[in-house]
């Protein structure tokens, strides 16, 4: 039976004091930006949201929780803009992909689309969240919020 170790745990371990795990990766504190749109009228396809300040640079994305009242129909995406220095590219459905919205709900990066570009992504650069409509809903009114957890320091 081997006795395994990952990559941190193999720099706490090491005796060379220029081999410790990153702060972040350590005893991080875990971040939250969290934000609310309320829908006036009904989205199409392709309309975006911008949602809270930006994801800022080294920041690794633990989690993004998306929660929706029912608009009827439709899909919604997460994900960032590009990044104002070119560093970071834009990906409209980098966190979730295609969340239906036709009854009120809740998905998460974590349980839901665990495989997105996004999972334990670390940012080179400040990006903007964004809520995506990827198609049309019906809803003229309801919310839709947005939090994204993430280790900083």
């Amino acid at each position: 039976m081997a006795n395994l170790l990952g990559v941190n745990a193999t720099k706490i371990l090491s005796s060379n004091p220029s081999d410790k795990a990153g702060i972040g990766e350590q005893g991080g504190r875990l971040r939250v930006i969290y934000d609310t749109y309320e829908v006036l009228a009904d989205m199409a396809a392709g309309d975006t949201i911008q949602m809270g300040g930006l994801i800022p640079a080294g920041a690794r994305v633990i989690d993004v929780h998306l929660f929706y009242d029912a608009l009827t129909a439709g899909t919604l995406d997460v994900g960032w803009e590009a990044s104002s220095n070119g560093v970071e590219a834009a990906s409209a459905d980098g966190f979730v992909d295609g969340a239906a919205v036709t009854s009120q709900g809740h998905v998460s990066l974590q349980e839901d689309h665990f495989a997105e570009a996004g999972m334990f992504k670390k940012f080179a650069a400040a990006v903007q969240p964004i809520v995506k409509v990827a198609t049309d809903t019906e809803a003229t009114s309801g919310t839709i919020s947005l939090a994204i957890m993430y280790i900083l320091d």
